[in-house]
C-alpha cells in the first residue's frame, strides 16, 4: 500500500493522508484533492520529482503532496535472538 501525503492543499491550507491501494496515477490524485478541497474548482495539475510534489490549479500552486511507501513488517518476528 502506497500513501500520499497532502498538505496546506485550498484556501483551507488542509493537510491529511490518503491511502492508494495500487499505483498511483493522476486521476486517484485529482479525486483525493477535490473529495477534501472542494474550493479549488480550476483544472488541477501535478508534478512530482522524487516523490515530492506540487499542485497547481489555474497556474498557481494550491498545495504540496508526498507520495510514501509503507514497509510492511512481520509484527512479532524480532526481539530475542
Amino acid at each position: 500500500m502506497i500513501k500520499v501525503n497532502f498538505s496546506e492543499v485550498g484556501r483551507g491550507k488542509k493537510s491529511w493522508t490518503a491511502s492508494c491501494p495500487d499505483a498511483i496515477s493522476l486521476s486517484w490524485l485529482e479525486k483525493q484533492v477535490k473529495l477534501l478541497a472542494s474550493d479549488i474548482t480550476d483544472e488541477l495539475g501535478f508534478k512530482t520529482i522524487h516523490g515530492k510534489g506540487k499542485i497547481y490549479a489555474g497556474g498557481r500552486i494550491v498545495g504540496r503532496y508526498e507520495i510514501v511507501t509503507e514497509t510492511i513488517t512481520n509484527e512479532g518476528s524480532g526481539g530475542n535472538e
